[in-house]
């Protein structure tokens, strides 16, 4: 993964390059600029630093690592912020880019950064991680490096600022709707399944009323001729897709009692669910998924199972279905796997199906794709993963894809406020 984010003492990381909040002036600031002066020997850098001279905000220099587990330390000299009209953003985004290119030109692979300007500058840090976010993606469009932002003291816990809070929000009425959801739920039968179900079953059970009781024998040879012909007018009245029937032998009459059977079972399965028949349970949602698979898939000499069924529908490999919708999004290559934060190895390994991707992975590149959350479902159920509502990451991710945020650097920053494990890492 290009780049990643870990609590840590930036002086105890190990990477070619080492920003440092630097103090404009030739002087020891306080906080990280401290801590590396003292890490790194504060005489030996202290006097390298004064060959560089004063430096503006926006402005960076270049001196060896000497002591630390680098070969060079980057001084960056943020802005201070001052109610953001006075360019401040500007400034702080020259600071990032050119910290990076200064490394590309050194030969590093590799190069860690405190977030810029949050601390004792006051920057804002929704603010600040938007500007390193921004500044992270475009430099990887080109450049291969791999990026470490550290965060230091406790301090600086929500990284995201208020970006966390509105996660949070979103997290807990997300919470309240799958509480509601489940109350009021039929024990896991599929919502849409459910009205199916009580649809057919309503027309199919209803019991006439007095005034029509009389004239029912009359009609039901005209009902049971039309259910003959054109099976799909059922369909047609509850706006649903066109089940499939089991033929079966005989008349008209026991033709339809046969189509009233198959959801017999399937009403059951519900009823014994709803009421506690635990015993009944297992042999009951077997009989509502072989129901439920009749419906959509029609009847079969040999039995299939739901999942066989569904899985029928999903032909493409991932790789030619991710390929499609790269031609479709009209994206570059490089946008998505820097968007997705994916390596570009990894990236092509993808492309030619060499590799089986993680839920995480997927994940990262429905980002990258700037998939909305339809298509989103639809991508992970063709990798064979969904979403889950009692993943909070999955929630997380979900939020971001609701409000278009497309970068999965940020999404990482926020799970890391959470203390989940980021999408980079599966």
């Amino acid at each position: 993964m290009p780049f990643s984010i870990i609590r840590n003492d930036i002086t105890k990381v190990k990477a070619d390059a080492i920003v440092d909040t630097a103090n404009p002036d030739v002087a020891i600031g306080d906080g990280v600029d401290a801590a590396i002066y003292k890490a790194a020997g504060e005489e030996s850098l202290f006097a390298a630093r004064r060959e560089i001279g004063v430096l503006e905000p926006g402005e960076v220099g270049i001196t060896p690592a000497f002591d630390l587990d680098a070969k060079y330390i980057i001084h960056a000299s943020g802005p201070w912020w001052e109610g953001g009209d006075k360019g401040e953003a500007e400034l702080l985004r020259k600071c990032y880019d050119r910290s990076l290119i200064l490394a590309v030109e050194h030969g590093c692979e590799s190069i860690a950064f405190p977030l810029l300007a949050t601390g004792t500058y006051g920057f804002p840090k929704e603010l600040g991680i938007q500007i390193a976010v921004d500044a992270f993606t475009e430099f990887l469009l080109d450049h291969e490096m791999q990026i470490t932002l550290v965060v230091f003291g406790e301090y600086a816990y929500h990284v995201s600022g208020k970006i966390f809070d509105d996660v949070k929000s979103f997290i807990d009425e997300e919470y309240v709707n799958g509480v509601l959801e489940d109350e009021y739920s039929h024990d896991g039968i599929p919502e849409d399944s459910m009205v199916y179900l009580q649809s057919v079953s309503a027309f199919f059970d209803e019991e006439p009323d007095s005034d029509t009781a009389s004239e029912e024998s009359d009609e039901e040879e005209e009902f049971n001729e039309d259910w003959e012909e054109e099976p799909s007018d059922l369909s047609d009245k509850i706006g649903l897709p066109e089940p499939d029937y089991i033929e079966t032998q005989g008349s008209p009459r026991e033709k339809s009692k046969s189509k009233r059977g198959i959801f017999a079972d399937a009403m059951k399965a519900m009823s014994a669910a709803r009421i506690g028949k635990a015993k009944e349970s297992a042999p009951m949602a077997a009989a509502y998924d072989e129901c439920q698979a009749e419906m959509m898939f029609g009847a079969a000499k040999d039995s299939q199972s739901l999942d066989d069924a569904i899985k029928e529908m999903y032909t493409d490999s991932f790789e030619k279905h991710l390929q499609q919708l790269i031609n479709k999004k009209g994206l570059k290559n490089s946008e998505i796997y820097a968007a997705a934060n994916i390596s570009k190895q990894y990236f092509s390994k993808l492309l030619k199906g060499q590799v089986k991707p993680s839920k995480e992975k997927v994940l990262s590149l429905a980002i990258g794709l700037r998939l909305n959350l339809d298509e989103t479902v639809d991508f992970l159920r063709l990798a064979g993963y969904a979403l889950s509502p009692i993943s909070q990451t999955d929630v997380v991710v979900k939020y971001f894809i609701i409000h278009e945020d497309y970068n999965v650097m940020k999404i990482d920053i926020t799970l890391f406020d959470y203390g989940l494990d980021p999408l980079s890492k599966g």
